[in-house]
């Protein structure tokens, strides 16, 4: 854990790449999680729209969850770590002229009603 979703609307399919390995590496550098357990994928949108179709805006919404057990104060470092991440590489597209709008949602899995593989080898 964590596992990141990345879902945006179909005219962000060429960015959400970059922010996908940016929030991955951050997951990845925060040190409450497992080397092996980052997971991140992406979810490109063949059908999407954000507010009136023709203002040519952009949505992007990434999930994040995580196993349960941590303490709250490290809950919301984790949120604050990622939700830094997007927004800035958001604000990056902002300034070059894209209408772009964000959310990231974390949440904690229920572990009886979860079965995994493990952890990928490092």
């Amino acid at each position: 854990m964590p596992h990141i979703q990345v879902q945006a609307t179909p005219g962000l399919a060429g960015r959400t790449e970059g922010l996908a390995r940016e929030l991955h590496h951050s997951a990845l550098g925060c040190g409450h999680f497992p080397q092996g357990g980052v997971r991140t994928l992406v979810y490109p949108s063949s059908i999407g729209m954000a507010g009136p179709e023709e203002w040519d805006a952009h949505y992007v919404q990434v999930f994040v969850r995580i196993a349960p057990g941590r303490a709250e104060d490290v809950v919301q470092e984790i949120l604050e770590t990622l939700f830094t991440v997007l927004k800035t590489v958001v604000e990056q597209w902002k300034a070059g002229g894209l209408r772009v709008g964000y959310q990231l949602e974390l949440s904690e899995f229920d572990k009886a009603r979860v079965r995994s593989g493990g952890v990928i080898a490092v």
